[in-house]
């Protein structure tokens, strides 16, 4: 009885050494092949966030059995936006006035996971006919914060950021999309999409009246100088 038990002590053993010892060797795998081709694609800044930051992520992460959409800001979005140490709840996180060409990897966890879908998404899934039409969320990691889908005139965007190249990384499980700037945690369709649609379709509103009213201010002057023959009068030939 105390072999029994003995052995099977040491099997079960074996498995979490297994199990303990290939996790971390797949997840440093994966890892190395997303910051790989993301720094030879040009988000140079984003791959040295994620060798650092990702490996958080990826206890969280089932990637067996659901994959991931990584947004990934351009170099650029992160020369503008070098100071992370204020959330961007506070403030636009695609802005700013100091820029520098170098890339800088400070972009914190709750950051990186409000850039994070935990579901596939693709080019399809943001069009207008799409079973995610404008205004749908996206949830994230961060907990309580969700995306917003902003795909408008065919252009696709997310939180008014525009999406400048698909599937920069797709191997199935993880997948990884170039933005043209970081996404606000504050951002609210209502106030920042909604309003605006509200000021175009006003615009465009006001300059169809005033066509109207100028062409029909045209047509009461072209009227108005137009003499007609009084009645039983006859025009002079």
């Amino acid at each position: 009885m105390a072999f029994k038990f003995s052995v099977q002590f040491v099997l079960i053993l074996f498995c979490i050494v297994i199990l303990i010892s290939s996790t971390p060797a797949h997840g440093v795998g994966l890892l190395n092949n997303i910051t790989q081709v993301l720094s030879n694609a040009g988000y140079v800044s984003m791959s040295l966030t994620l060798n650092s930051t990702f490996p958080l992520l990826l206890p969280r992460l089932d990637l067996n059995k659901t994959a991931v959409t990584i947004f990934c800001p351009s170099d650029l979005a992160f020369a503008r936006q070098y100071d992370f140490s204020t959330p961007c709840r506070d403030r636009d996180c695609h802005s700013g006035d100091n820029a520098q060409s170098a890339p800088q990897p400070q972009l914190p966890l709750w950051l990186l996971e409000y850039h994070t879908v935990p579901r596939e998404v693709e080019k399809e899934d943001l069009k207008p006919s799409s079973i995610l039409p404008t205004g749908s969320k996206l949830n994230t990691l961060l907990h309580g914060r969700a995306l917003v889908i902003t795909t408008s005139w065919h252009v696709p965007s997310i939180n008014e950021v525009k999406i400048k190249e698909w599937n920069v990384y797709n191997d199935g499980r993880v997948i990884v999309h170039g933005v043209d700037g970081f996404f606000r945690t504050s951002y609210n369709i209502f106030v920042d999409y909604y309003f605006l649609l509200f000021a175009y379709l006003f615009i465009i509103v006001a300059v169809l009246v005033s066509l109207f009213l100028l062409l029909f201010t045209l047509l009461l002057t072209v009227t108005s100088r137009i003499r007609l023959p009084r009645v039983g009068q006859m025009p002079q030939v």
